[in-house]
């Protein structure tokens, strides 16, 4: 995916975008959601950047898809890894009870 595609998906400007990826005080995400998926863009501060996006292709609501974004690594914390699937999971159960 194109740098300048998910910054602009997610309402962020350029610069935006690019001081949650570079700021070097921690972690950020940004989420955005639609009746058919749910994404979190998520920064780790230090260059790293991942898309995390519910339905997946192999399982569906039942899984999640990580793309880095322009980047070879990403470190995420626990603590985050925990906040972005339960976002998911929220999504998720949503989704069902429609």
């Amino acid at each position: 995916m194109k740098v300048n595609k998910v910054y602009r998906d997610f309402h962020l400007s350029e610069d935006e975008y690019h001081k949650h990826r570079n700021n070097l005080n921690g972690s950020h995400y940004v989420v955005s959601a639609e009746s058919w998926c749910c994404r979190v863009l998520y920064f780790d501060g230090d260059g790293g950047v991942a898309l995390f996006t519910n339905p997946c292709e192999i399982f569906d609501d039942d899984g999640v898809k990580m793309e880095l974004i322009d980047c070879s690594y990403c470190d995420v914390s626990l603590e985050y890894m925990s906040e972005i699937v339960e976002i998911l999971n929220k999504f998720k159960r949503e989704r069902e009870d429609d």
